[in-house]
């Protein structure tokens, strides 16, 4: 957690000037990451919310409009869930099936009672992956949010 707050504290001296112009979005973002710190003992988390917070800074436009539902995430997100998204962002749909789908190369499959596919709750229940296209009698593939975009770009290491 120190080492966090000291890293922190260099990225705020180095961007000196442009903290005065800081948005209401970017403030709202590092804000919940700096508290969900004190929630806390996982390395790995730490590291993603001081990513989190550095790359709130640098980047207004990724945090402008969305940081009320990018605050719910970042706090509550486990690092399991996180290193999934970065893995697996690369497909356009994702499908529970014992059957490999593999008509449609852009398609994830998740086997059903797997690790994977509670991970894949865990992220239908933060809103970042949801089934679109369902349609009555049959349930479409789950497709990630537009939201994971920007999610991504705060989660990436500068």
């Amino acid at each position: 957690l120190e080492s966090m707050f000291t890293e922190l504290n260099a990225v705020i001296t180095t961007q000196g000037e442009s903290l005065k112009d800081l948005s209401d979005d970017q403030y709202k973002v590092v804000s919940e990451a700096i508290s969900a710190a004190f929630y806390t003992i996982d390395q790995e988390k730490l590291e993603l919310l001081k990513r989190t917070a550095s790359n709130a800074l640098l980047y207004a436009d990724t945090v402008s409009q969305v940081s009320d539902a990018l605050s719910r995430v970042i706090r509550d997100i486990s690092v399991t869930e996180a290193a999934f998204i970065i893995k697996n962002f690369r497909y356009q749909q994702i499908a529970i099936s014992e059957d490999e789908v593999t008509q449609m190369p852009e398609t994830l499959t998740v086997k059903p009672d797997s690790s994977d596919e509670i991970i894949l709750s865990g992220l239908i229940n933060l809103g970042l992956v949801y089934s679109k296209n369902s349609r009555w009698g049959e349930l479409g593939g789950f497709q990630w949010s537009p939201l994971v975009v920007k999610l991504i770009r705060l989660l990436n290491e500068v």
